[in-house]
């Protein structure tokens, strides 16, 4: 059935086919509003196995940055709508009544989640947000009528087909289910198929060995790491030219070279050695290529500013930034803003363009973005959010606080309500004050009236915010006030049903 698709993929050598075309949000919402199935998920797994096609799973949110990027990269171009022709494709957003139970379900607890299921409601790919249209439409063909475990089986004993290897690469390996696929198992894997993958895949074996090195640093930081981790490390300095060996590679592994570069070198070269300075000036060099192309988004443009800021708090993590830096920062965000035309790209750009330039101090520009922002947005309580932290940043407790309760008032949506009761929850427990204690009762009352309300409201990111404020609700456990609004609120339990009540039964259990 997947088939089909080869023959246009043949033609795909190079990463860049798809550039940041602006689109109308009117357009492109119109368009995708058509390519998804409407019928729910319990319909479509029942489509899926009556037409023999795979199901394609997008779960996501409206305000989510990363999301944002996937709809402007892949979800609102026609060719998106042609792909979908051979699957059953479904968007599970975040707020709507099953997203948050389909989420325990499918292990989907991060914005944004993308899944491809065969009909028989097996596992067959858990994507990266981060690709573009070539890219998805790779992973997409690559899959084919296999499993995950099939696919990585099979590469593991190099019996892997080129377009199967293409698949792997772009695994969205941090969110694979934790209890099949716990961090330690990924990295013996990753080790395994970066032995076995064939020659000629410089830029899938890029893609992998970017994904291993950054794992591997992580489990270095564990109390019991790995064992091989010391020889990755003696390798490394050929790994990473397997990550800088070309523009290709590079632009390939765009998010691991805006993120991760301290902690990856750090990991793999003593800091003070001229090793670790050599690998440092190929790591910049290797962001500069990222910012100076157009082959990427504007989001990713704007990112790659991010490790000159990275290496410079960690050389000098007790002083400013410098001047030339933050205006480096400041340009790049400014950059961004001009080039920001799309509804979608202003949703994935925005945000992370005030948090670099609040990075290197650049208060009064961060604001100015974000009030700017706000203003013509219709999603508010994101930019509020953000102009809450930045005052914390600031240490403006309580304009802070003011932001933090404005984001709350304004968030619509289910799962993002109970969300951004949770942010105020949380700020308003850290920052003492005279009206600490009454804050706390409103907003307690007001996450757990919501939470009970909603069949969900204990189930999926939900139970994770749930988890938050019961942790922060500890400290008021004893007081009198907080103990009527936690036996008022336990009896609600009843009115779920199957984990979300299992979990709100433990939850008040826990504070009573």
């Amino acid at each position: 059935m997947m088939k089909s698709w080869l023959v246009s993929l043949a033609l795909l050598t190079q990463l860049g086919c798809t550039t940041t075309q602006s689109k109308s949000s009117k357009e492109s919402t119109y368009h995708m509003e058509k390519v998804w199935y409407q019928g729910g998920m319990d319909n479509a797994l029942k489509l899926s196995k009556a037409q023999n096609k795979p199901l394609f799973v997008y779960w996501g949110a409206v305000w989510c940055p990363p999301c944002n990027e996937i709809k402007d990269q892949v979800f609102s171009r026609s060719r998106f709508g042609e792909l979908m022709g051979q699957f059953i494709p479904v968007y599970l957003d975040g707020d709507s009544e099953e997203a948050q139970i389909w989420a325990d379900r499918l292990q989907a607890y991060g914005y944004p989640t993308i899944l491809v299921l065969s009909p028989e409601g097996k596992e067959m790919l858990r994507l990266s947000g981060g690709v573009n249209l070539e890219e998805f439409e790779l992973a997409l063909a690559g899959a084919q009528n296999r499993s995950l475990d099939e696919l990585v089986e099979k590469a593991r004993s190099g019996k892997l087909d080129r377009e199967g290897w293409q698949a792997i690469s772009f695994i969205s390996w941090g969110q694979l289910p934790e209890d099949q696929y716990p961090a330690k198992t990924i990295w013996a894997i990753q080790r395994d198929l970066l032995d076995s993958m064939p020659r000629g895949l410089q830029r899938e074996r890029a893609v992998l060995i970017a994904d291993f090195l950054g794992l591997s640093s992580r489990l270095a930081q564990e109390e019991s790491p790995v064992e091989g981790l010391d020889d990755v490390r003696r390798e490394a300095p050929q790994l990473l030219d397997g990550v800088f060996s070309s523009e290709q590679t590079v632009l390939a592994t765009r998010g691991f070279i805006n993120s991760s570069g301290v902690d990856v070198l750090s990991w793999a070269f003593s800091s003070e050695s001229s090793a670790y300075d050599s690998w440092k000036k190929r790591w910049l060099w290797a962001a500069q290529v990222i910012r100076s192309s157009k082959r990427v988004s504007v989001d990713t443009r704007l990112w790659a500013i991010y490790p000159l800021i990275q290496f410079h708090k960690d050389e000098q993590p007790k002083k400013a930034a410098p001047e030339a830096l933050k205006a480096q920062v400041v340009a790049a965000a400014q950059q961004a803003d001009l080039e920001a035309t799309s509804s979608y790209e202003r949703h994935s750009v925005i945000s992370g363009a005030a948090y670099l330039m609040r990075l290197v101090e650049a208060y009064d520009q961060a604001e100015r973005l974000l009030k700017k922002e706000l203003a013509q947005t219709d999603t508010p309580w994101y930019y509020q959010s953000s102009l809450s932290s930045l005052a914390a940043a600031q240490d403006k407790d309580q304009e802070a606080l003011y932001w933090s309760a404005e984001a709350r008032k304004s968030a619509q949506g289910r799962a993002s309500r109970l969300q951004w009761i949770t942010s105020d929850l949380l700020l308003t427990a850290k920052v003492e004050s005279q009206d600490q204690r009454e804050r706390l009762l409103f907003l307690a009352k007001e996450f757990y009236q919501l939470a009970t309300d909603l069949k969900d409201g204990f189930a999926g990111r939900n139970q994770f915010r749930a988890a938050r404020v019961g942790k922060s609700l500890q400290a008021w456990k004893n007081d009198k006030g907080f103990q009527s609004l936690f036996k008022g609120y336990q009896s609600r339990c009843q009115n779920l049903s199957g984990v979300a009540q299992d979990n709100c039964i433990k939850h008040f259990e826990e504070l009573i």
